[in-house]
C-alpha cells in the first residue's frame, strides 16, 4: 500500500471511529450541539462506509447512491456553519445564503447525474470554499475570545477547518487540471488526515487529552484559591475565585455568590450593573458598592444554594421569569451552578453563564462541582483563619486592658500619695500649739485640691472609656468655652514639666464655642503629652488654634506639631484604635497604653468633629482637630458610632 493510500485510509478510519463516539455522546446528552457534531461526522462516515463496501466488492456506486453521498458531503460545510452558530452566532443572511447554495447543489447533483457539469462543480467548490473559510475564521475568533481548554478546542476546530479549506482548493485544482492529479493527491492526503484529526480533538476531544489540557488549569485554580485564603476584601476575594475558575473551566462567564450568614443574603461582586438598574430588573435584589445582594432562592445561584444540588439551565428566562430583565441585561441565556458546601457548612454557590448554549460540554457540570467543593474548602480555611485572628485579637485586648488598668492604677496612686502626705502635714500642723500660718495652710489645701482634681480626672477618663467600651455614648455637658485659653493653660502646665522642649502657642485672643470644656481640655492635654513624650530629643512643639468658616458653619481648628519620632506609614491607619501604638515607639522603649488617641477621637467625634494625623517617620507628626463651634444636642451623639470612634481591635 502506498503512503498516500495509507493516509487516506487513516483519515477515513478517524471519521468512522469518531462518528461512533459522537453518536454515543449524543445519545447520552441529546443537545443540539452534540447532535450536530454526530451528524457532521456521520456525513463523512457514511461516505467512507459506502466507499469501503463498494471498493471491497469491486463495484462502482450506483448513480442514486453517488448522488446521496454527494448530498451528504455537501452538508458538511452547512453543519459546520450551524455549529459556529451554536458556539458564536452567525448572521442570518449568511445562514440563508448557505442554505440556498446547499439546496441548489443537492438539486443540481440529482438533476444532472454523474459526472456533474463543470459549471456545477465550480459552484459546489466555491460553496465549500467560502463556507469553510468563514467557519475557520469564526472558530479562530472564538478561540481568541475563550480561555483555558476551550481555547485549545476551538483552536483545533479552526485548524481543522483551515485544512479542509486547503483540501477543497486541492480538489478544485484536481478537477480543473487533471494532469496534476498525482502531485495534488500527494498534497491532498495529509490535509485530509489533518482536518480529520483536528475535528476529533476539537469536537470530540478524547478524555486523556482533555485531562492533559486541564491539569495545569486545575493546578492554577488550587494555587490561586490557596493564595486568596488570606484576602480580607470580599469583592477582591470573589473576583479572584471567578478568574481562577474561568481559567480552569475554559469559560469566561463565571459567577460566585458568597453566603453572608449574619445578614442572610448571597453576595456577588459585579461591576456590570449600577444601583439605579437594580429596581427595574426584578424583585429581591439590592446593590451596595460593587456587591449585588440577593436573598436565598433568588436567581439561578440562589435556587442552587437553597436546593444544595447542581443545576443545568438552558433557558434562564423561562426558569426564572421574574428576573428575565436582569438576564437580558447581562446577556445570559444558559447557566450551570453548583453549591459551595463542605459537610453541613454552606459557603455559597459557584456557577457559569453564557449568552449561548455552546460552551457546556457534558462534563462541565462535573468539573464545576469539583471546583465548587475546593472553593468551599478554601472559604472554610479563610473563616477558620479569621476566627483564629479574632481569638488572638481578643486575647491581646484583654492583656492590653489589664496593662491599661495597671497603668491607670499606678497613675491614681501618685495624687493619692500627695493627698495622704498633705493630709498628714495638715494634721501635724493642727496638733502643734504654734499658730497656723495662713499662707502655708492655703498652699497645702490648694495642693490637696489639685491632687483630688487629678484623681477625679483620671476616674472620669476611666468611666468614659468604660462607657464607650460598653457602646454607650458620651454624655456631653457643653457650655461656652474659650479654646484658645484652654490651650494656653495646657501649654503652660507642660512647659513647666520639661526643660528640653519649647512649647509655642499661636492663637487669637479667644476662640469661643460651646463644648464640654473638661473633655476638650483632656484632648489638648493628650495631644501635647504625646508631642512631648514622642520627641525624646526635645525641640519646639507648636500648638496652633484658628477659626474657619465652612458651608456647615464656623469650625475651630486645633493642630499640634512636634519634631519627634513620627509615625511609620504602616501604622497611620490604626493609630486611633484602642491600645494601638506606633511600632517605633515600642522599639524605642517609650511607655504607654495606646489608649490616649482612641480617647481623643471618641471625644472629638462626640462633639461632631474630626481628628486626623499626617506624619513621616523620623520627621515628626501633626495632629489636627476640627470642631464645630456649637454642639447641637447630646441626643445627636447617641447615634454616633462609638465602636468606630474608639476603633475595634477585633475587627
Amino acid at each position: 500500500m502506498l503512503a498516500v493510500d495509507l493516509i487516506q485510509v487513516l483519515s477515513q478510519a478517524v471519521f468512522v471511529v469518531v462518528f461512533a463516539l459522537t453518536v454515543a455522546r449524543a445519545i447520552r446528552h441529546p443537545r443540539r450541539a452534540t447532535i450536530l457534531i454526530a451528524l457532521l461526522f456521520g456525513s463523512a462516515a457514511v461516505n467512507v462506509a459506502a466507499a469501503w463496501v463498494f471498493g471491497a466488492l469491486g463495484m462502482s456506486q450506483p448513480d442514486g447512491l453517488s448522488q446521496v453521498s454527494s448530498a451528504l458531503a455537501l452538508s458538511i460545510p452547512y453543519l459546520l456553519l450551524l455549529l459556529v452558530h451554536e458556539f458564536a452566532g452567525v448572521p442570518w443572511p449568511m445562514r440563508r445564503a448557505a442554505e440556498l447554495a446547499l439546496a441548489v447543489g443537492i438539486i443540481g447533483r440529482f438533476v444532472t447525474g454523474t459526472p456533474p457539469p463543470v459549471q456545477l462543480t465550480l459552484f459546489l467548490l466555491a460553496y465549500f470554499f467560502v463556507v469553510t473559510l468563514y467557519v475557520a475564521i469564526a472558530f479562530a475568533r472564538e478561540a481568541r475570545a475563550s480561555v483555558g481548554s476551550t481555547t485549545r478546542q476551538m483552536g483545533a476546530v479552526a485548524i481543522g477547518c483551515g485544512c479542509l479549506t486547503i483540501a477543497i482548493v486541492i480538489a478544485g485544482l484536481r478537477a480543473a487540471f487533471p494532469a496534476l492529479v498525482p502531485a495534488l493527491t500527494v498534497f491532498g492526503g495529509p490535509f485530509g488526515l489533518a482536518f480529520a484529526l483536528a475535528f476529533w480533538m476539537g469536537f470530540a476531544t478524547p478524555g486523556w487529552l482533555l485531562r492533559a489540557w486541564r491539569e495545569p488549569e486545575f493546578r492554577h485554580f488550587v494555587e490561586q484559591a490557596d493564595a486568596l485564603t488570606a484576602e480580607s476584601d470580599l469583592p477582591t476575594l470573589i473576583r479572584g475565585i471567578q478568574a481562577a475558575a474561568a481559567q480552569a473551566l475554559g469559560m469566561p462567564g463565571v459567577f460566585v455568590g458568597v453566603w453572608n450568614e449574619r445578614e442572610h443574603v448571597l453576595e456577588y461582586a459585579t461591576t456590570r450593573l449600577a444601583a439605579s438598574d437594580i429596581a427595574a430588573l426584578g424583585p429581591g435584589l439590592s446593590f451596595t458598592g460593587q456587591m449585588l445582594r440577593t436573598p436565598p432562592g433568588v436567581l439561578v445561584g440562589g435556587r442552587c444554594f437553597v436546593a444544595q444540588r447542581p443545576l443545568y439551565i438552558e433557558n434562564v428566562e423561562a426558569f426564572d421569569p421574574d428576573h428575565a430583565g436582569l438576564y437580558r441585561t447581562m446577556g445570559v441565556e444558559v447557566a450551570i451552578a453548583a453549591p459551595m458546601t463542605v459537610e453541613d457548612e454552606r459557603f455559597g454557590v459557584l456557577g457559569v453563564h453564557t449568552a449561548r448554549r455552546r460552551l457546556f460540554a457534558e462534563d462541565s457540570l462535573a468539573r464545576l462541582e469539583i471546583l465548587a467543593r475546593h472553593a468551599a474548602v478554601m472559604l472554610r480555611s479563610r473563616r477558620l483563619v479569621e476566627q483564629a485572628v479574632t481569638v488572638r485579637a481578643e486575647a491581646v485586648v484583654v492583656r492590653q486592658k489589664e496593662e491599661f488598668l495597671a497603668s491607670t492604677t499606678h497613675d491614681l496612686k501618685t495624687p493619692l500619695t500627695v493627698i495622704k502626705v498633705l493630709a498628714g502635714n495638715l494634721r501635724r500642723m493642727a496638733a502643734k500649739e504654734k499658730p497656723i500660718v495662713k499662707e502655708a495652710l492655703v498652699g497645702q489645701v490648694q495642693e490637696v485640691e489639685a491632687a483630688a482634681d487629678r484623681m477625679a480626672a483620671l476616674i472620669n477618663e476611666m468611666l468614659d472609656m468604660w462607657r464607650l467600651e460598653m457602646t454607650s455614648s458620651l454624655e456631653l455637658s457643653p457650655t461656652s468655652a474659650d479654646l484658645a485659653q484652654l490651650v494656653r493653660t495646657v501649654a503652660q502646665h507642660h512647659d513647666g514639666t520639661t526643660s528640653i522642649h519649647r512649647i509655642k502657642v499661636e492663637a487669637p485672643q479667644s476662640v469661643v464655642g460651646e463644648w464640654d470644656a473638661p473633655r476638650i481640655t483632656r484632648v489638648v492635654d493628650n495631644l501635647v503629652s504625646n508631642a512631648v513624650k514622642f520627641s525624646p530629643d526635645g525641640g519646639e512643639i507648636l500648638i496652633a488654634v484658628r477659626l474657619e468658616s465652612t458651608t456647615d458653619g464656623e469650625r475651630a481648628m486645633l493642630s499640634v506639631e512636634d519634631p519627634g519620632l513620627g509615625i511609620p506609614a504602616a501604622d497611620l491607619d490604626r493609630i486611633f484604635i484602642r491600645f494601638a501604638r506606633g511600632s517605633n515607639a515600642a522599639q524605642r522603649g517609650i511607655a504607654g497604653t495606646g489608649i490616649g488617641l482612641a480617647y481623643v477621637r471618641a471625644i472629638v467625634n462626640a462633639h461632631g468633629g474630626q481628628v486626623s494625623v499626617s506624619s513621616t517617620e523620623n520627621q515628626g507628626a501633626i495632629f489636627t482637630v476640627s470642631l464645630p463651634t456649637r454642639v447641637h444636642s447630646t441626643e445627636s451623639n447617641e447615634t454616633s458610632p462609638t465602636r468606630e470612634a474608639l476603633g475595634d481591635t477585633a475587627s
